[in-house]
């Protein structure tokens, strides 16, 4: 039962940090791109869903999050990372 505890919070920490690391990969891209481009406003959508909009403010390039977007990603994304470790796991202890 230890192992097993274990086992799932480090699966679940892991998810975690992957889903966080590739949201902020593609925020960071997404800067550069509206840079490149001189775009006005731009906003990062995955299936509909947008989860953070980029924008020049005074000559500047600032960005926000969109809460509800945002947390529904991450969520969705950490679960799904964890869940197909699991599935990993139990089909390789077959």
């Amino acid at each position: 039962m230890k192992h097993r505890l274990i086992r799932l919070s480090i699966e679940g920490l892991a998810s975690f940090l992957i889903i966080t690391v590739l949201l902020s990969i593609s925020i960071s891209g997404a800067y550069a791109y509206v840079h490149a481009e001189h775009m006005n406003t731009y906003t990062l959508n995955i299936f509909g869903l947008g989860f953070y909009r980029i924008f020049h403010s005074a000559g500047k390039i600032s960005g926000a999050t969109l809460t509800r977007g945002m947390s529904i990603i991450w969520l969705v994304g950490a679960v799904t990372l964890w869940s197909l470790s699991e599935w990993r796991h139990h089909w390789i202890s077959r």
